[in-house]
């Protein structure tokens, strides 16, 4: 399992400013979501600034983990 949840999430929805909802979604659909069936996971649950995704292994889990944070710092 691995838990996944951004840092300024609450801050995003107190806001509801609509540039960082749809950077938010984008994000999702163009990076997250892909990196998680490239590694074979499954969301189990999302919760507005995070999500809880299973794995088949913990390599998945820790591959796909990094696919995400480096994609995140490339997009900076």
């Amino acid at each position: 399992m691995l838990q996944q949840r951004l840092r300024a999430g609450s801050a995003i929805r107190q806001r509801r400013s609509v540039r960082t909802l749809a950077r938010l979604r984008g994000l999702r659909s163009d990076l997250i979501d892909p990196a998680i069936a490239a590694h074979h996971g499954r969301i189990v649950k999302r919760t507005g600034d995070g999500s809880i995704i299973e794995f088949r292994s913990v390599v998945d889990a820790v591959r796909c983990a990094i696919e995400v944070q480096n994609g995140l710092i490339e997009r900076k």
